[in-house]
């Protein structure tokens, strides 16, 4: 579990990355539009500090400190935001503020309230498929959102329709390889332990 500090360490990174970019802002669209591409993705590393930092300090002993460097990680992301968004005319980064803060006042509601209501099933269950969903939704989604706007889908549609597949290939890949792994890494861990509390008892 990784401490305030090395938190506080990525999100300034980020910072300093968007920075590094944006200042000065008259020069900032002559840059290379891989680096602008590149700081973007530090905007939404930045944005997503902001849940790590939350949860740290909801299993955090001391809740004020924890809150304080929450506020903090807040403050990072909307220095982040204007930055990039100030050197690029506030170019679509495929998020907005408005969503953001609906996304982040869900995500903290959810936390604190416990998440064993029957209204959080839903963010229960994406949770669960969390991991092949990170991996699945850059490469395909993006993928399938070209390919149906280039058969002249609109835009929601075609964002729509790759979603609904990309969940449905992140639910199958985590029931088809994802847990099966996980079982087949806890069986081994139980025969190695198993192994060498016999070679133990063996020296003894």
């Amino acid at each position: 579990k990784l401490n305030y500090k090395t938190l506080s360490l990525i999100s300034l990174l980020c910072l300093a990355i968007v920075a590094s970019y944006a200042v000065p802002f008259s020069s900032a669209t002559s840059k290379p539009d891989m680096l602008r591409h590149f700081c973007t993705i530090f905007v939404s590393i930045s944005y997503m500090m902001i849940g790590a930092f939350i949860y740290r300090a909801y299993t955090d002993e001391k809740p004020l400190r924890g809150i304080a460097y929450s506020v903090l990680s807040v403050g990072i992301y909307f220095a982040c935001y204007h930055l990039h968004g100030k050197a690029t005319g506030f170019q679509n980064i495929g998020s907005n503020l408005h969503s953001s803060m609906a996304a982040l006042g869900a995500f903290i509601i959810a936390m604190f309230a416990g998440m064993h209501s029957k209204w959080f099933a839903p963010l229960r269950w994406v949770a669960s498929i969390s991991y092949p969903l990170y991996l699945l939704q850059v490469p395909l989604a993006w993928g399938g959102i070209f390919i149906l706007a280039s058969f002249g889908f609109g835009m929601y549609w075609s964002a729509t329709l790759s979603s609904i597949a990309v969940i449905i290939l992140a639910w199958a890949t985590h029931k088809l390889i994802e847990l099966p792994s996980q079982a087949a890494g806890k069986k081994i861990s139980r025969l190695s332990n198993s192994g060498k509390s016999a070679i133990g008892n063996g020296l003894a």
